[in-house]
């Protein structure tokens, strides 16, 4: 949590932070707890998307350098 730490503004704030203060519930003044289940999804699918568009792009070199490591000699 170093950027937590580090920064101190909200809007200089990572995605793993936000999604860490999304997934937590908050107090509200009534005594209920309320969790955005919306946004919290919303920011899980923005954040993965990214990591899924690289591991389509990256895989057949994954899979080659798998293969290659397995080969017999």
């Amino acid at each position: 949590m170093v950027p937590l730490i580090i920064t101190t503004k909200p809007e200089l704030f990572t995605l793993p932070i936000i999604l860490r203060q999304l997934t937590q519930p908050t107090d509200s003044t009534s005594g209920t707890m309320h969790i955005y289940e919306n946004a919290r999804m919303a920011a899980i699918v923005i954040t993965v998307i990214p990591l899924i568009a690289l591991y389509t792009v990256a895989q057949r070199f994954l899979i080659g350098g798998l293969t290659l490591g397995a080969a017999k000699g």
